[in-house]
């Protein structure tokens, strides 16, 4: 028998393929069924942690996309990933997850502010940059997501893209000596 997960992520319909009767397709179907008790599915994810397989990241990805789980689940999720080594392969499906999470202040905000600390390692992907100075600069979002933003903007190091944000980010009230004291820094390194 095989089996399918359906998630569903921001009116999109996403496949998970959990294909197979082994331990890995067990486990997965665990962590991406809803209807399992919160506890069976994290110890599942405790499981999955040291077992590599290809179905493992498109699965979390999937849960962690899925604003009807709860955000204990997907804060398990993204710690899971942030620690997992084949996320590489899947670079840019995990940024594009963790930048609409940061962007959507519908979700969580501890959420929220864990996704933009995970992006500190996807700056060198296209728009990941972008979207961190643009939350950093929302004077109006809330200063924890703002601050696990701005930390991960640090990560690109002095680019251009990256001193232009932090200029921008020098006025700004909250973060603005942070910013200038960054800049400084890195006019001097």
């Amino acid at each position: 028998m095989r089996g399918t997960a359906r998630r569903h992520d921001t009116g999109q319909v996403t496949r998970i393929d959990t294909a197979g009767e082994d331990e890995v397709g067990r486990l997965l179907r665990q962590v991406a069924d809803p209807s399992v008790e919160t506890a069976w599915r994290l110890d599942a994810l405790l499981d999955l942690g040291r077992i590599a397989d290809p179905r493992v990241v498109a699965v979390l990805l999937g849960v962690l996309s899925d604003c009807r789980e709860p955000n204990s689940i997907r804060l398990a999720v993204l710690r899971h990933l942030r620690d997992r080594s084949d996320t590489r392969v899947r670079r840019a499906e995990v940024a594009a997850v963790l930048r609409r999470l940061v962007r959507d202040r519908t979700v969580n905000l501890a959420l929220r502010a864990q996704a933009a600390l995970a992006l500190g390692d996807y700056t060198d992907l296209p728009h990941v940059v972008a979207d961190l100075g643009a939350v950093c600069g929302e004077a109006t979002d809330s200063f924890d997501v703002r601050y696990a933003a701005f930390m991960s903007l640090q990560c690109a190091g002095p680019t251009p893209e990256c001193i232009a944000l932090l200029r921008r980010i020098s006025e700004d009230e909250t973060l603005g000596q942070s910013a200038r004291s960054i800049l400084a820094s890195w006019r001097s390194a």
